[in-house]
């Protein structure tokens, strides 16, 4: 009976200790830098045009309580929820630089991110604009989907 008991216990303690990892968004520590790390250090400065009619920008909120505008993501899917400040559709011919790259640990898989910046565009003024390597954005390797983003020629020095 003891052992049912203590068997019991434990399953009850690891599903509370799965279920609060959950409720923290399965987040484990701080987001990492990869911008100097191979494959990513190779796109840092790209800069990509937007070729589909899919691509939405969505304003969102850190903290519901506050609504105060955090961060905006670039995603080719629709989606809803009351974190959501704002809904845009992305033009075709937006062209978006990469800033930096991150890689947020948690329970499930790594997720990489980019920092990006959208030209000549008043959408995301004044808060980081995020495009995550998930949810149709994702290409080879570490690159961006090419149905949804063209990457441009990069200019050189001898270029006038």
């Amino acid at each position: 009976m003891k052992l049912l008991r203590v068997t019991f216990v434990a399953t009850c303690a690891g599903a509370c200790l799965w279920v609060s990892l959950i409720a923290a968004g399965c987040r484990l520590g701080p987001d990492e830098d990869l911008s100097s790390k191979k494959p990513y250090a190779d796109l840092i400065g790209a800069k990509y045009a937007v070729v589909s009619d899919e691509l939405r920008a969505y304003g969102v909120y850190e903290s519901l309580d506050d609504k105060k505008l955090s961060w905006v993501e670039l995603i080719p899917l629709l989606i809803r929820g009351s974190e959501l400040a704002f809904t845009r559709a992305v033009p075709k011919g937006q062209v978006i630089r990469i800033l930096s790259a991150w890689q947020r640990r948690s329970l499930l898989r790594p997720r990489i991110f980019y920092f990006v910046e959208l030209e000549n565009s008043t959408l995301a003024e004044g808060v980081p604009v995020k495009l995550e390597l998930s949810r149709g954005n994702e290409g080879a390797d570490a690159d961006l989907n090419p149905a949804i983003y063209k990457r441009l020629p990069s200019a050189t020095l001898s270029d006038p």
